[in-house]
């Protein structure tokens, strides 16, 4: 039986000791005082002149003696400052503070505060870049819902004006760009443009140019490596990402403690774009999160301290500061790459340029590690950080760290490889291997919506009878995906169509005339789209009634176990 969905939007401290019981433990020295001189007294009016005299004599020999004890006791309890250390060399302002401020001692010297162990992530630096039309939509979020824990202490935010948000200061990364860019008629445009709406406190949306936030945002991305290069001298791992992306701060760690910085590494999700007649040439997709090593920037940026500047002729006729970023790397004499490193020798894709409702799960990467998203809106960071808080208390402990290493010839060594015949053997010793970690199913299972969940549950309680689900104005494969396209009258004969092929897992019907490029063979047709390797959780699209979405749920929960990792590790909230 179907079921089809119409999916609705969604101590107190304890008491001081009273003066009274102080005054009892240390008993008072004018208590004394008074009871000597009250004996003094008596004698003086009982006593015959001579005697009186003597009295009068012995009375102030006690008072002077009982003032010299009091002064006497009294030194005891004050302890003079030890005098300043006088050397024949120069001592250091610290140790020399330190014998001023306290009892010297040459017998017990103090002990020194015991070092930090030494953490990876003191050696990373984490670029956030954010334009100023989207910063307080996109970035505040990360400020509330990030853990305290989270350890990133060499950080630089990057923006096309110098901004403080919720305390973190933003460099304005368009000061620093060439006097050639600077007088440029539209750079000089636009920039006056974000200036001005910044100076009134309005909206930098409304922009003549509703675009230039975007076309000002390809001059950041050659100052803000220089600037965070010269910064932080010496750090092995240059982590660049944007306000609207999602990192898995610990992943990342892990993986990279795999690599040699050393090395000329650039990892992230390789896009191809067109330069100088040549269309294929790859760069590192700013959104998705990239990193580079500190051997790569020393033979470009610490080569030549004017390294920025120089590309201003591709920065003026192309439109995306990463690509000219990485067209200027392996142009430079000196870098050996020509592409981004390899991190896995199937492929797998752990930079994503697309949020996790967007991208495909599949066979390839469902048992890998994920490390970030992109187009992640604020209610799903929130979301995300949550998950990773929830599910890292109950992963497995890590295995101890490969050493990374170095001298190979080949861009980056590969994570995740292994020496079997078969990918099934792969995709099952990764499985082993990256089970202390997030994987993308632990992804598909968090975020999967709570209708197919709930469908997966109806078919393991009725001893896994097939359970079919279909829901109108849900939009989940696109022309992007390497799907099967067949036409089809409509929502129920392209259903009927994945039933009749075993190894279909989810299916989309789109009626005519919906995508330009689907052109059917008859007016009245639609198109029937399914995949048999791969799932994609997708979006709800209301102002779509027309379309449908389906999936077979127990062949994928069935094809998840294949895989290798298909336990739900983490019980609690799907999506809705």
């Amino acid at each position: 039986m179907t079921h089809f969905y119409q999916p609705i939007p969604s101590k107190e401290s304890s008491a001081a000791s009273s003066p009274r019981t102080r005054q009892a433990d240390f008993p008072s020295f004018h208590s004394s005082l008074d009871d000597l001189h009250s004996t003094a007294e008596f004698a003086s009016r009982t006593l015959s002149p001579p005697a009186k005299r003597e009295a009068r004599v012995w009375k102030w020999t006690t008072v002077l003696l009982a003032i010299a004890v009091v002064c006497l006791l009294g030194s005891r309890f004050t302890t003079s400052p030890a005098a300043p250390v006088v050397a024949s060399h120069p001592l250091d302002a610290v140790t020399e503070l330190a014998n001023q401020t306290g009892p010297a001692s040459a017998s017990t010297p103090a002990p020194s505060p015991a070092a930090a162990p030494y953490r990876l992530e003191d050696d990373m630096v984490l670029i956030t870049k954010s334009g100023s039309a989207t910063i307080y939509e996109r970035f505040l979020v990360h400020l509330q819902a990030a853990p305290k824990t989270l350890y990133q202490p060499n950080t630089l935010y990057v923006s096309d004006q110098a901004l403080d948000v919720g305390g973190v200061t933003f460099w304005d990364a368009l000061s620093a760009v060439s006097p050639r860019i600077a007088q440029n008629d539209e750079f000089r445009r636009l920039r006056a443009e974000s200036t001005g709406l910044m100076h009134g406190s309005q909206l930098l949306t409304n922009t003549q140019d509703k675009e230039a936030g975007w076309k000002l945002d390809k001059f950041k991305f050659l100052p803000m490596m220089a600037e965070a290069y010269r910064r932080f001298p010496g750090k092995k791992w240059f982590v660049v990402v944007e306000a609207d992306t999602f990192v898995f701060w610990h992943q990342l760690v892990r993986f990279l403690s795999t690599q040699d910085a050393a090395r000329h590494l650039l990892f992230g999700h390789e896009v191809l774009v067109g330069f100088d007649g040549a269309p294929n040439t790859p760069f590192a997709h700013g959104g998705s999160g990239f990193v580079a090593s500190r051997g790569l920037l020393d033979a470009s940026f610490g080569a030549d301290p004017d390294f920025e500047h120089k590309w201003d002729d591709l920065l003026l006729h192309n439109g995306y500061g990463d690509a000219v970023l990485c067209k200027a790397l392996w142009d430079t004499p000196g870098v050996n790459l020509t592409a981004l490193s390899r991190v896995d020798e199937v492929g797998v894709d752990m930079f994503h340029g697309d949020s996790f409702r967007d991208i495909q799960f599949g066979r390839w990467d469902w048992c890998k590690p994920v490390l970030s998203y992109h187009h992640v809106s604020p209610n799903d960071v929130a979301r995300l950080y949550d998950f990773q808080r929830r599910i890292e208390r109950v992963l497995p402990p890590a295995p101890p760290a490969p050493r990374a290493s170095s001298g190979s010839s080949s861009s980056s060594d590969a994570v995740g490889s292994s020496n079997g015949d078969s990918k099934d053997e792969k995709h099952a010793a990764a499985a082993a291997e990256f089970n202390h970690m997030i994987l993308h199913s632990d992804v598909w299972h968090e975020f999967r919506p709570k209708f197919l969940k709930d469908a997966l549950d109806r078919v393991r309680a009725n001893d896994g009878a097939s359970e079919e689900v279909a829901v109108r104005g849900w939009r989940s494969l696109t022309r992007d995906d390497d799907a099967h396209h067949v036409d089809a009258l409509d929502a129920l004969q392209c259903q009927a169509i994945c039933r009749n092929d075993v190894e279909c897992l989810q299916w989309t019907f789109i009626p005519n005339g919906q995508e330009e490029d689907l052109k059917p063979a008859r007016p009245d047709l639609g198109t029937c789209r399914y995949t048999t390797d791969r799932i994609r959780i997708g979006t709800y699209r209301p102002d779509l009634p027309t379309l449908f979405t389906g999936w077979f749920v127990k062949r994928i929960d069935d094809w998840g176990v294949v895989q290798g990792c298909s336990q739900q590790r983490l019980s609690g909230p799907v999506s809705p």
